[in-house]
């Protein structure tokens, strides 16, 4: 007989602090299991790139069955992996084709996998304005990604695929965050769903935490909040934007080079050949990755969601005003 389970998915977004509440945060809640991501040692999930794409575009979470038929030490499990919401704001290469996850069907395929016979199921979504987070996003993905590929080698012809009047693999309404709640809680329930801003994590950490606290019904007062502190993945910033300068790992720049020549071929490596070719370093000389918006960049973008984003802060109590999301 099948237990059923209360699992709690943070999905994101990227470049929200998820990875400062993943290893300083999460793990160390003592009333729920923590599923991952970084915490994986023992855990009946060891989730990985395939995995989630497993999830994200053919509807299966391998070795979810096996988690859900067992009986860990709580009834309460939390799973945060920002891979979820990542796939929708870029395009992917499969088998020779660009893809973009579509977040009705991501969500869909998690309703299904984490069905309502078997799981009461809570989101969390964390969100960032989204002019910074564009900024971010490409400042992170830069070498590993978008340096590649012809149609993203600029920070202006990336952000061309964020805009509405676009037609073709437009990538809009992955930053809708109000269209991303209405889809949410459709399929989970509003009351199961709860949204955080990342600029109060960094401004007002003690009202973030108590939020997410009694979202997961735990005590704030039995956790410390300085988790704030423990910055992660964060890029160094210019007078105008952010620059990327660490160097690249053999590993990612043969990646690179693959994709730029030989975008359709498939090649497997084993782990052990694939560990050392990240270890080693190449000194990246080439490029400047300064990244600027001009102010009337910013002011298009942080424009053409500001509907959206009212109507966010107002349902959700956010008061994203004081973040600057209407400007």
């Amino acid at each position: 007989m099948t237990v059923k389970r209360e699992i709690i998915i943070h999905v994101g977004y990227p470049k929200t602090g998820t990875t400062t509440l993943q290893k300083h945060f999460f793990p160390f809640i003592d009333e729920i299991d923590y599923l991952g991501k970084f915490d994986d040692e023992g855990s009946m999930f060891s989730f990985n790139k395939n995995m989630i794409n497993e999830l994200v575009f053919n509807n299966q979470l391998l070795g979810v069955d096996k988690f859900l038929n067992t009986f860990p030490k709580f009834k309460k499990s939390l799973l945060s992996e920002e891979s979820f919401l990542s796939n929708t704001l870029r395009v992917s290469r499969i088998k020779g084709a660009d893809v973009v996850a579509d977040p009705h069907t991501l969500i869909k395929n998690l309703r299904n996998t984490f069905d309502k016979s078997r799981c009461d199921v809570k989101v969390i979504i964390t969100i960032r304005r989204q002019d910074e987070m564009l900024l971010s996003l490409y400042a992170q993905s830069y070498t590993h990604y978008y340096s590649g590929q012809k149609r993203f080698n600029t920070f202006d012809k990336f952000l061309g695929f964020f805009d509405k009047e676009k037609k073709g693999l437009n990538l809009y309404s992955s930053l809708d965050y109000l269209k991303m709640a209405d889809l949410f809680s459709d399929a989970f329930g509003e009351e199961n769903v709860s949204i955080l801003a990342f600029e109060h994590l960094e401004r007002d950490p003690l009202s973030f935490h108590i939020k997410l606290c009694n979202f997961l019904q735990v005590d704030p007062n039995k956790y410390k909040a300085d988790y704030s502190l423990q910055k992660e993945n964060v890029r160094s910033s210019e007078k105008n934007g952010y620059k990327r300068t660490r160097n690249e790992s053999v590993f990612y720049y043969l990646k690179r080079m693959k994709r730029r020549l030989i975008p359709n071929l498939s090649i497997q490596l084993n782990k052990f050949i694939g560990d050392y070719l990240k270890s080693v370093r190449v000194p990246n000389f080439w490029v400047d990755r300064t990244i600027k918006l001009t102010k009337q960049q910013r002011k298009k973008i942080l424009a053409s969601y500001a509907e959206s984003n009212r109507a966010v802060s107002m349902r959700f109590a956010l008061s994203l005003d004081k973040s600057g999301y209407y400007e």
